[in-house]
């Protein structure tokens, strides 16, 4: 099963400032639904190759993506994330978001739902768990 402890570790270079010093916590975060986590996982390996190119290109560390966030914001998927020539992936993977369950990846027929003040782009199976059923 995928999980962002797996995220993290599988993607060091952009994952590279990961660590508070001394604390051990991450001071960078991903908070995004499960659904969401292959996107994710997926916009992490792209911009993973991206630093292993600029390396081989001699760009310096402080030039390589470098995560900052990724999380959910009014259901959108939110990026930041520095670096040289990235803006294209990020664009790309929040655009896909727009069409995949938080909650399940699914990509057929999501829409946002809303719940106590709460919002959530689903489809429809989980949109009616969401809701408290039928």
């Amino acid at each position: 099963m995928l999980s962002v402890a797996k995220i993290y570790n599988n993607y060091p270079i952009i994952f590279r400032n990961c660590q508070r010093q001394g604390s051990g916590m991450p001071c960078i975060y991903i908070d995004v639904m499960p659904g969401w986590l292959p996107l994710v996982s997926e916009l992490c390996a792209a911009l993973e190759q991206v630093a292993h190119a600029q390396m081989a290109d001699g760009v310096t560390e402080a030039e390589l993506p470098s995560v900052r966030t990724i999380k959910t914001k009014f259901c959108q998927l939110r990026c930041n994330i520095s670096g040289r020539n990235i803006d294209h992936f990020i664009e790309r993977y929040a655009d896909r978001a727009q069409h995949i369950c938080e909650q399940c990846s699914s990509d057929i027929n999501t829409k946002i739902m809303e719940r106590n003040g709460t919002y959530r782009l689903l489809c429809e199976p989980c949109g009616l768990e969401f809701r408290g059923g039928p």
